[in-house]
């Protein structure tokens, strides 16, 4: 097929602004599916999020969260003494690393508390006596209050002095 006459340089413009539009509405529009190794940001609720947020949490309680376990009633301080003969050493030197999980209503499990370190067998005791009588607010993720382990560290004096 022949044309008698070229196409005006006009026309031709107006031709490709409107592929260019109609190129770009095109993909404006579709809504291309999402990558599956990509998380999303969806701002996802209720009852089954958060049921599959804790069952994430149960299977791994030191799982990297929003909010830590905070405590917010604390009855008795944390080795407060008298501390028995022996329990700090010549040098002043004491040391007792523990952890326990901290459940959804913030209540210490204590069948989860563990002592890591201790250089005395009464403070993993006086921490364990002591941290069951605390109440926290809960670690948080994702929106929802989950279990999360809470780790009590503590240090007096230099050791090997």
């Amino acid at each position: 097929m022949k044309f008698s006459e070229p196409i005006p340089r006009a026309a031709r413009r107006d031709v490709a602004h409107a592929a260019i539009a109609a190129v770009v509405m095109a993909a404006c529009a579709s809504n291309p599916a999402p990558s599956s190794n990509a998380r999303l940001a969806v701002a996802e609720k209720g009852p089954a999020h958060c049921a599959e947020v804790r069952a994430r949490a149960k299977s791994n309680p030191a799982l990297q969260v929003e909010k830590l376990p905070t405590p917010v009633s604390q009855p008795t301080r944390l080795l407060a003494g008298p501390f028995p003969p022996g329990v700090i050493g010549r040098s002043g030197y004491a040391d007792v690393h523990t952890t326990v999980v901290i459940d959804t209503l913030g209540k210490p499990v204590m069948k989860t508390f563990k002592v890591k370190k201790a250089s005395h067998p009464w403070l993993g005791q006086d921490v364990k006596r002591t941290l069951s009588r605390w109440t926290f607010s809960p670690a948080e993720l994702e929106g929802c209050k989950v279990a999360r382990v809470y780790k009590v560290d503590a240090t007096s004096g230099a050791a090997g002095r």
